[in-house]
C-alpha cells in the first residue's frame, strides 16, 4: 500500500488532547492534515471526561484529603517491605486475600482510584488490624 493510498483512506484522528498530538504548528493532527486536509481530528471523550472530573475533584477539599489518604496508605506499604509483610500476615489472620495497595494518580486517575478503593475495601479488616499493631 502506498502512502497516498493510506492517506486517501484516512478520515479521522482521535487523541488524548496532549499538545504533542493536537498542536497547531507541529502536532500529529496538524501533520496528518497537511497530507489529508479533510481529516476529522477530535479529543477523545473519555480523556475529556477524566480531565473534567479531575478538575471538579481538585476543587473539593474532602476529595483532596481523601486522595492524600489513599496515597499515604500506598506509600506506607510500598516503601517498606516490613509493613507489606506484616499486612500479608494480617490478611492471612483475617482470612482475606492480600492485594498490594495501588498507587493513586497518573494519567488514568479515575480507574487508579477505583482500583485502590476496591483493594483497600477487600482488605479492610486486615488493614485495621495492622494499623492497630503499628499504632
Amino acid at each position: 500500500m502506498t502512502k497516498e493510498t493510506i492517506f486517501s483512506k484516512l478520515v479521522g484522528f482521535g487523541s488524548d488532547g496532549a499538545s504533542v498530538m493536537t498542536g497547531c504548528k507541529s502536532g500529529v493532527s496538524t501533520r496528518l492534515k497537511r497530507e489529508q486536509p479533510l481529516l476529522f481530528s477530535m479529543h477523545c471523550m473519555a480523556h475529556r471526561l477524566e480531565l473534567g472530573f479531575k478538575a471538579v475533584v481538585g476543587e473539593n477539599s474532602f476529595m483532596t484529603t481523601f486522595s492524600e489518604l489513599l496515597f499515604s496508605i500506598y506509600n506506607f506499604y510500598h516503601s517498606s517491605a516490613l509493613n507489606r509483610e506484616n499486612l500479608k500476615s494480617s490478611c492471612a489472620a483475617a482470612g482475606v486475600k492480600f492485594l498490594a495497595p495501588s498507587r493513586v494518580g497518573g494519567t488514568r486517575w479515575l480507574p487508579h482510584t477505583m482500583l485502590a478503593l476496591k483493594k483497600l475495601w477487600s482488605m479492610y479488616p486486615a488493614l485495621m488490624q495492622h494499623f492497630e499493631q503499628v499504632r
